[in-house]
């Protein structure tokens, strides 16, 4: 009985083989023309060997079976169904010439990807009339002229990726027609020309990529109806204006990137409510004012990029709310005060760049837990004072810059071994001190302000003494070698009324003051 039921199974398994519809196709003929085409229709045939033949198809990269079998469906890059032609992939395949109109008679095709060819020549209007097509992706071709107002058609469009290629004649207003547009990709384009407010319709749209197209003109309003928007890039135009705060309403958005356009104004604190945000871009513009602390609300926020632009105010202390940011740039602002010591709370920071900026005080013994942390530049600021010992917990540091600042090394071994694993590292120096006492007769004077003019100052004690510490030696033109100490005390004089004091890796003693109690000692002034 046991063999008598699997002589069944083979039999139905050999039925299944042969019978048409089985499992298995019969082995394709050879192609001779489209007249004698079964698998699909004459003229889809004939779309494709046009297609063959436009794009110099004895050169592509991977021709197997075309124009060799009387069945499509074995050729490269296309699929078949239901007796149509619904799908043809050639992307990064050396296609070189021009995109047939013909395709245009492909009325069931869905997808279309020729990215990344050698395609020239313009956008074929045909293409409009794909009613069928979901996915159209010429990107990183050749291709000129402009975007045809007929893909406005496409009702059934999810994705359209354009971008690459050195196309103009802006964005048509009908592609807001397409509702159902998941991605929309213009980017790297010679476009042109503004952002058409028809955007604003394309509600089921995720990602809308339009950098580096010459576009110009304000950002609209109207894409802030895009609810389900995850990825805004509309970086390298020339977009001016104020970023919108109806932006902070795109409650999916998780990228959002505004470089290097030419906008103005504040940056909007509603851009806080962006709970899903992960990349905030917004370098090279010319914003002003602060950097909102509502920011510090977006605990998703991975990058945070304001570099280069002209923020003022302080760093808010509710960045170290961003536990899970990974790049801090704010430099080349004007951003002052001092670095908050909550920054030490962002411990997967990587790179930490506040360098040309205005920022005064010490550097944060907190800044020494963020492990992760790989570059630090502090360059251009009026920070002072030693760095502190807890940077020999930033194992994974490769890039420490203080140049341009009083900040100054500590002798430390175990800190001087650590800075050693530092590839590259810049600084003003070791640390150095500065002491002396100021006397009125054989009396040490208390209270007595010795400053060197710029922001080191060191007040006497009861001993009159005083110590301008942590002092480097030298620097990259700020501070110099030369430091010129003055004392001063309400009703006193002082001889010598000001010192001349250069460090020269060690520190220096004994730089005295005396007040002049009889001025017969001050020397006189010739009347003339």
């Amino acid at each position: 009985m046991h063999n008598h039921n699997v002589l069944n199974v083979i039999i139905v398994a050999a039925l299944l083989f042969f019978l048409p519809g089985g499992t298995q196709r019969a082995s394709a003929g050879t192609f001779t023309d489209c007249a004698n085409m079964t698998e699909i229709p004459t003229a889809e045939c004939n779309t494709l060997v046009a297609l063959y033949n436009r794009a110099t198809g004895p050169s592509w990269k991977d021709r197997t079976n075309w124009l060799a079998t009387d069945s499509p469906g074995d050729w490269f890059g296309v699929t078949v169904a239901g007796g149509h032609v619904t799908g043809i992939d050639l992307n990064h395949n050396r296609l070189i010439g021009s995109i047939p109109p013909d395709l245009g008679n492909l009325a069931n095709l869905q997808t279309l990807d020729l990215r990344i060819n050698q395609l020239y020549g313009s956008i074929p209007p045909q293409l409009g009339s794909l009613a069928s097509l979901q996915n159209l992706n010429l990107s990183g071709n050749g291709l000129i002229g402009s975007i045809p107002t007929q893909l406005g058609s496409l009702a059934n469009l999810q994705n359209l990726i354009l971008s690459g290629n050195p196309i103009s004649g802006g964005i048509p207003a009908q592609l807001g027609n397409l509702t159902d547009l998941q991605v929309l990709s213009l980017g790297g384009t010679w476009l042109d020309g503004s952002i058409p407010p028809e955007l604003g319709n394309l509600t089921n749209l995720r990602t809308l990529y339009l950098e580096n197209s010459r576009l110009s003109g304000g950002i609209p309003l109207e894409l802030a109806s895009l609810a389900n928007l995850q990825s805004l890039d509309l970086g390298y135009n020339q977009l001016f204006g104020s970023i919108p705060p109806e932006l902070g309403s795109l409650a999916n958005l998780q990228e959002l990137n505004l470089l290097h356009d030419y906008l103005t104004g504040s940056i909007p604190p509603e851009l806080g409510s962006l709970a899903n945000l992960q990349n905030l871009v917004l370098e090279g513009n010319s914003l002003t004012g602060i950097i909102p602390p509502e920011l510090g609300s977006l605990a998703n926020l991975q990058t945070l990029d304001l570099f280069n632009n002209y923020l003022s105010g302080n760093i808010p202390p509710q960045l170290g709310s961003l536990t899970k940011l990974q790049g801090l740039l704010l430099n080349w602002n004007k951003l002052s005060g001092s670095i908050p010591p909550q920054l030490g709370s962002l411990t997967k920071l990587q790179s930490l760049l506040l360098n040309w900026n205005k920022l005064s005080g010490s550097i944060p013994p907190e800044l020494g837990n963020l492990a992760n942390l790989q570059t630090l530049d502090l360059q251009d600021n009026q920070l002072s004072g030693s760095i502190p010992l807890s940077f020999t917990g930033l194992t994974h540091l490769t890039s420490f810059i203080t140049s341009l600042t009083f900040l100054c090394e500590p002798h430390d071994v175990a800190f001087q071994t650590w800075k050693s694993t530092v590839r590259e590292w810049n600084s003003p120096g070791l640390c150095y001190a500065i002491t002396g006492r100021v006397k009125q007769g054989a009396n040490p004077l208390a209270g007595v302000t010795i400053s060197d003019g710029g922001i080191h100052i060191a007040t006497t004690g009861a001993d009159g003494t005083y110590t301008l510490a942590d002092l480097p030696p030298q620097g990259d033109y700020i501070p110099p070698l030369t430091y010129t100490l003055t004392p001063s005390l309400t009703g006193s004089v002082f001889t010598p009324p000001m010192r001349t004091v250069t460090i020269t890796n060690a520190n220096v003693s004994g730089e005295n003051f005396y007040v002049a109690n009889n001025f017969a000692y001050m020397p006189l002034i010739l009347q003339q």
